[in-house]
């Protein structure tokens, strides 16, 4: 976990850069840029896409990204999770589809223009449901926990949503939910 990791590269737009913090929690994890498509991890990517998603091709990336965005963990959260008041874990879900579309396109499963149709559907997702940072990130981490429970480092994963909310360089406090 890196916290607040910017590529001094980056050449994207600020409503670009806003997007992508959709996946800053997921970036942080994996000591990933948050301001760029590129990740600046293509030495682990393999490892992460390969071993960890079993994504080695462009049909399995896309395979992945689209069930990602069209069921993920939102649709089993009524059923385990009823308890809370929030109404799903699509901040898990958009952030892994984020971090999953810039990583895919890092590797060249699939092109900018196709990372981008999944960094925005990942980025609508959220404005949907929440209203701030705060929210999407209190989502996130209730989702991380239901995938991997007591083992999540769920205490850190509320270190970084605190970090990415109050950090100055954060994308999270440059632009506005």
């Amino acid at each position: 976990f890196k916290g607040v990791c910017l590529n001094p590269k980056s050449k994207l737009s600020d409503e670009q850069c806003k997007r992508i913090a959709v996946g800053a929690m997921y970036a942080s994890q994996q000591g990933a840029y948050q301001n760029s498509v590129e990740t600046g991890i293509s030495d682990i990517l393999p490892k992460i896409l390969g071993e960890w998603w079993g994504i080695e091709t462009t049909e399995a990336a896309r395979k992945e990204l689209d069930y990602l965005c069209g069921k993920g963990y939102r649709y089993y959260f009524p059923f385990v999770y009823q308890a809370f008041l929030l109404d799903g874990v699509t901040g898990w879900d958009a952030g892994r589809i984020c971090f999953l579309a810039r990583a895919c396109c890092e590797m060249g499963y699939i092109s900018e223009t196709d990372a981008w149709k999944y960094i925005d559907i990942a980025y609508n997702m959220v404005h949907a449901e929440f209203s701030s940072w705060e929210d999407m990130a209190m989502s996130y981490i209730i989702g991380r926990s239901l995938w991997g429970g007591k083992g999540a480092y769920n205490s850190v994963m509320k270190s970084t949503a605190d970090e990415l909310l109050t950090h100055v360089n954060s994308p999270w406090r440059k632009y506005a939910w």
